[in-house]
């Protein structure tokens, strides 16, 4: 059978829609199912990525935070330490005794008490009354109320702890101040709640004081030990004990003036401490000497930029800072007021540890931002801060104290 040509060109028509319709059903299709497949895996893939992402950024974040809750803790053991025992106290006081020069007389101890919130307070009130009226009207139940008494008198775990102590004191005037320095540095918690001054013989100073010494109970942890060089026993058993004797206490007008010289030295408005990467607290931590809460911190083997303002407006002080990742205050644009402790300037002082490992590599870039009439004094230990801070003057001018 012969074919026209329209009939072979008819054919070959239908030999075309057959192999396109063949590619499509069984090739295409099947391609375009998977291709679709795919890029719904990749969009899968990368939204999987960018969580994985940000919570590798949130695990530095934790991490970094960690350290910080951890360097915070070990300040608050050293600051409240777990138990509050008279002998230690004793040796407490007698450093400072030492260090100032003070005498101390007729020394009372109180109880080791809890400290109470206003609400517990109310509570011990309204025991004592009901303990009050079981004395007049007197209970069948009074035995099993002193047991519950007693086994009360026991000092929780978790519970802040105080201890007072009152003394009298003659001194010179340069001295009460160093003590109360003394007292205001030290680093356990301690407080002056009562003090009075007198006039004394020649140019001393007597009154009484009641110090405050604080502690947080926890008798999981251990009392950290230390070390005693005082002298038992004496020569002559018929002297005068050490404390009873009337000492003469006037300071030469030198001394006092190298006393006032060292406490200018040691004390300072801020501080910028520079940790190695593998240390257990943040890398960078910057805060304001004495003022809790103030602290912030950077985490990371990295340069951070920190900026630190102060400014002087109508004779008064005022103070920010920033690590970028975190600011005091929150809002950085306020400020807050502070007082320098020294009358040359605001101090800053830099505390640098050495690198542990050869690929530590954090440090900040200092952005100073000085806008008072006097110096930003910088005290450092230059030996080892070099490799870990740039600072740059970005307004006013500083001066570096090398230790």
């Amino acid at each position: 059978m012969k074919l026209s040509e329209k009939d072979k060109k008819l054919l070959v028509l239908l030999l075309l829609i057959v192999v396109l319709c063949v590619l499509y059903f069984f090739v295409y299709s099947p391609l375009s199912k998977k291709i679709s497949a795919l890029r719904e895996e990749v969009q899968k893939l990368e939204t999987d990525l960018s969580i994985l992402n940000d919570k590798s950024v949130q695990n530095d974040e934790l991490k970094a935070k960690e350290k910080f809750i951890r360097y915070q803790l070990e300040h608050l053991n050293t600051l409240l330490p777990p138990d509050i025992l008279q002998e230690r106290v004793i040796i407490i006081l007698n450093e400072l005794k030492n260090a100032s020069g003070v005498q101390l007389k007729n020394v009372s101890f109180s109880e080791v008490t809890t400290i109470l919130s206003d609400e517990a307070q109310k509570e011990q009130d309204n025991s004592e009354e009901q303990s009050l009226l079981g004395q007049i009207i007197p209970s069948d139940s009074e035995g099993e109320k002193q047991e519950e008494t007693q086994d009360a008198q026991g000092i929780a775990d978790n519970t802040g702890i105080k201890m007072t102590v009152r003394a009298s004191y003659v001194a010179s005037y340069q001295q009460i101040k160093k003590f109360l320095a003394l007292v205001a540095g030290y680093e356990n918690k301690i407080s002056v709640t009562d003090i009075t001054f007198a006039k004394g013989e020649g140019n001393n100073v007597t009154g009484n004081l009641s110090l405050t010494f604080y502690g947080f109970k926890d008798s999981t942890q251990k009392l950290p030990e230390w070390e005693t060089s005082t002298k038992t026993g004496k020569d002559n058993p018929f002297e005068s004990p050490a404390g009873l004797e009337e000492v003469e206490t006037v300071v030469p007008e030198e001394e006092e003036s190298s006393e006032e010289n060292a406490e200018s030295v040691s004390l300072y408005d801020f501080y910028l401490i520079l940790n190695p990467v593998t240390d257990d607290a943040p890398a960078v931590i910057l805060g304001k000497s004495k003022s809790i809460g103030s602290e912030i911190y950077a985490d990371g083997n990295r340069f951070f930029d920190v900026d630190f303002h102060v400014e002087e407006r109508n004779g008064r002080y005022f103070y920010k800072y920033s690590t970028g990742s975190a600011s005091y205050p929150v809002d950085f644009n306020s400020d807050l007021e502070f007082s320098p402790v020294d009358s040359r300037g605001v101090i800053l002082k830099i505390i640098s540890k050495k690198p542990v490992i050869p690929q530590d590599a954090a440090g900040v870039n200092l952005n100073i931002y000085n806008n008072t009439g006097n110096k930003l004094i910088i005290d450092m230990n230059k030996e080892q801060w070099n490799s870990r801070v740039n600072i740059n003057v970005k307004k006013g001018a500083i001066s570096v104290e090398e230790r």
